[in-house]
């Protein structure tokens, strides 16, 4: 796992901690785990404003996706959570990823055909189209259950 893994995973950890979970419970659902997919959403948005990577149409649909994920959080979690939570907790993740930019600037170069380079899962994320992002948040949230992080990449 490469740095911003590791700083997802803590992030997830914290929100995970203050929603009153039990670490590790395992998302068994066949949809995904909610919060595991708003870290990789948080560390592609972070990750491509700290890389100036131009805008594509997918990012849009990213940016909406983390909302529609905060709402899913708010009414499933376990522990009550509010939205000024949620957005406190966010920044400072995203305020960590970025960092990892700052740190590893050579790391926003993606090579298409090597998955080990640079920031590699939001490039490729970020290559999926408006319509397939969209149908897989549709998905995860499709169920209403506990938001976890487990399992995750």
């Amino acid at each position: 796992m490469n740095r911003t893994g590791f700083v997802g995973l803590a992030l997830c950890l914290s929100i995970a901690t203050a929603l009153g979970q039990d670490i590790p419970k395992v998302d068994n659902s066949g949809k995904g785990a909610v919060l595991c997919a708003e870290m990789i959403l948080l560390d592609t948005i972070a990750i491509t404003k700290a890389c100036k990577w131009d805008r594509v149409a997918t990012d849009d649909v990213i940016d909406a996706a983390v909302k529609d994920i905060d709402a899913f959080v708010i009414a499933n979690s376990r522990s009550p959570v509010t939205q000024t939570e949620l957005d406190q907790q966010k920044a400072a993740y995203m305020s960590r990823s970025a960092s990892l930019v700052v740190a590893q600037p050579e790391q926003c170069k993606v090579d298409p055909e090597d998955n080990t380079s640079g920031f590699t899962v939001s490039w490729q994320l970020r290559q999926m189209t408006p319509l397939a992002t969209k149908a897989w948040i549709k998905d995860l949230l499709s169920i209403p259950r506990e938001p976890l992080l487990n399992p995750c990449l």
